[in-house]
C-alpha cells in the first residue's frame, strides 16, 4: 500500500509539473520511473485551456483501490440534500471490517450520512466506504453513476475489502487513466 501511495503521489506531481508548463520542461522519462520503482505508471492529463494531451499507457487498467471513495461519495452528495446528510445511519458489529478506525467506535450510536463521509474520505474507514456504497444502490448503481459522467472504463464489482484484490488478468474494480 505504501509503494502504491507513493506512486500515485509521484503521478499528481508530474501531472502538475507537465500541465504547468509542458513546452518549456523537458519531458520526463516516464519509463525510467517505472524501472527505478519497479511499478507500472500511467498518465493521462488534459490541458483545459488548449486541450492538448499528455498520455503515458493511458489504456492500461489499475485496480482502483481506495480511489473509488472520492466517486462514491460524490454520488451520495449528488443523490442527496443538505438536510440528509445529518440523518443517521446505524450499522452492526457484523459491518465492521479489519481496517475501520472511524466506524468501529460508533457501533452503538450510528453515525450521520456527512460523518461516514468523512470517515471514508478523510481516514479511508473502509465499512463506511461499504455504507456508502450501499446508501448509492449498490455496486450496479455506482456503474450508472459513473457512466452518467462520462466514464467508460471504470469496472466496479466488489465492495470493501475484496476490491482491493488485483489480478492483472481480471478487469474487476480497476480503471485506466483515460
Amino acid at each position: 500500500m505504501k509503494k502504491f501511495c507513493f506512486l500515485f503521489l509521484i503521478i499528481c506531481g508530474l501531472m502538475v509539473f507537465c500541465l504547468q508548463d509542458c513546452q518549456a520542461r523537458q519531458k520526463l522519462n516516464l519509463a525510467d520511473l517505472e524501472n527505478k520503482y519497479n511499478a507500472v505508471i500511467g498518465v493521462y492529463a488534459v490541458d483545459m485551456e488548449n486541450g492538448k494531451k499528455i498520455c503515458y499507457k493511458p489504456d492500461t487498467r489499475f485496480s482502483y483501490c481506495s480511489t473509488h471513495k472520492v466517486f462514491t461519495a460524490a454520488e451520495l452528495l449528488r443523490q442527496k440534500n443538505t438536510s440528509d446528510l445529518n440523518e443517521i445511519r446505524k450499522f452492526s458489529a457484523e459491518d465492521i471490517l479489519s481496517y475501520a478506525p472511524i466506524t468501529k467506535d460508533h457501533v452503538a450510536d450510528g453515525m450521520t450520512l456527512a460523518e461516514i463521509c468523512s470517515a471514508s474520505l478523510r481516514w479511508s474507514d473502509n465499512t463506511a466506504a461499504n455504507l456508502i456504497l450501499q446508501e448509492i444502490g449498490g455496486v450496479e448503481n455506482f456503474k450508472v453513476a459513473l457512466k452518467n459522467i462520462g466514464d467508460k472504463t471504470t469496472k466496479p464489482a466488489r465492495n470493501e475489502p475484496e476490491l482491493n484484490l488485483f489480478n492483472p488478468k481480471d478487469n474487476r474494480d480497476t480503471s485506466t487513466p483515460r
